[in-house]
């Protein structure tokens, strides 16, 4: 019996920990990812330069709600939450960022997830 309660102890912890990964309290809500519901057949070739900012729930560059490419997603890293495109290119909210695509004072359609109320236009849509 003593030889099991090392073992019975390793199997607690490793069953609270599992509980360990949602947000704990007072943690920030993930903020809404705009991204394309498909692969465009037209890129549009325009920089744009500017802070990639989380404002009223959602991730902006500037003024404008970033529209990303299918596929990208919004990860954890310590503390802090990263935009990760599919080719693996990387931009964390406060940091000056520059980005390929086109803006557009029109609201996206066909995105992945429905576009919230606060999250409005203008929009840059990234490559």
């Amino acid at each position: 019996m003593t030889a099991l309660r090392p073992l019975a102890a390793l199997l607690a912890c490793a069953a609270l920990q599992t509980g360990c990964a949602a947000p704990h309290a007072g943690a920030p809500a993930a903020p809404y990812l705009a991204t394309r519901a498909f692969d465009p057949t037209i890129l549009l070739t325009a920089l744009a330069t500017g802070t990639l900012t989380r404002r009223d729930g959602c991730i902006r560059l500037g003024d404008a709600l970033v529209v990303w490419p299918r596929g990208t997603r919004l990860v954890s890293e310590g503390r802090r939450q990263v935009v990760v495109t599919p080719d693996g290119r990387r931009y964390a909210p406060g940091s000056r960022v520059t980005l390929g695509g086109g803006g557009s004072d029109t609201p996206p359609d066909r995105l992945a997830t429905p576009l919230p109320p606060a999250c409005t236009g203008p929009f840059f849509h990234a490559n």
